[in-house]
């Protein structure tokens, strides 16, 4: 049930959806989630692009599927789990940073699917 819970996720993220939280981000993520696959996401000035995917990317995020949804519900704190152990993230934790502001700050806030301002 979880599995699916997380590949929802990532199939409910349109093409080139505008989060206004993640204005002025740009790099990728990968999502590797162990029952669920692995995502590849990619952000671009706010733009969101995911795909189901293990291309490489700049920061890797790694967990069990649990974990993952209690994250992205703002329910466990990513920074936190990876100290316990519980999430591997590698690359660039600046990124990972930014993913934890995101979720963190706007758990309840849903991205936007908007043109983005010019």
């Amino acid at each position: 049930m979880t599995d699916n819970a997380c590949r929802e996720v990532f199939e409910n993220l349109k093409e080139g959806q505008f989060n206004p939280l993640l204005e002025g981000v740009n790099g990728s993520y990968r999502f590797d989630i162990k029952g669920a696959g692995s995502w590849h996401v990619a952000v671009e000035d706010g733009r969101i692009y995911a795909r189901e995917s293990d291309e490489s990317a700049e920061c890797r995020i790694e967990c069990e599927a649990e974990d993952f949804l209690l994250i992205i519900q703002g329910q466990r704190n990513l920074i936190t789990a990876a100290m316990q152990g519980r999430v591997s993230v590698s690359g660039d934790l600046a990124l990972a940073q930014k993913f934890h502001g995101l979720v963190g700050a706007g758990a309840g806030q849903r991205a936007q699917p908007r043109s983005k301002p010019s």
